[in-house]
């Protein structure tokens, strides 16, 4: 499966991402796949969110960030 995210990094900058392995790792650290900075990375973690794709699908997980993760306006479960 592969995932393809599109990262808006401002309002008016976006890139896209396609990943094809099993968990992609969003937040500040440079280690990730997904890695935010600049001014507009403030609110996010050094690790902040996992994405892992699964048979089912791709699932969100919250990775313990100071400010939680949302998807559509709704907070989703830290990882366990």
């Amino acid at each position: 499966m592969k995932l393809r995210l599109q990262v808006f990094t401002s309002p008016e900058t976006s890139s896209t991402v396609e990943h094809l392995a099993p968990a992609l790792r969003i937040g500040r650290d440079p280690q990730g796949e997904v890695v935010l900075a600049g001014p507009y990375s403030q609110g996010v973690s050094w690790h902040h969110a996992r994405i892992d794709l699964t048979s089912r699908g791709a699932v969100l997980h919250d990775l313990d960030s100071t400010n939680g993760t949302y998807l559509n306006g709704r907070r989703v479960p830290k990882a366990a």
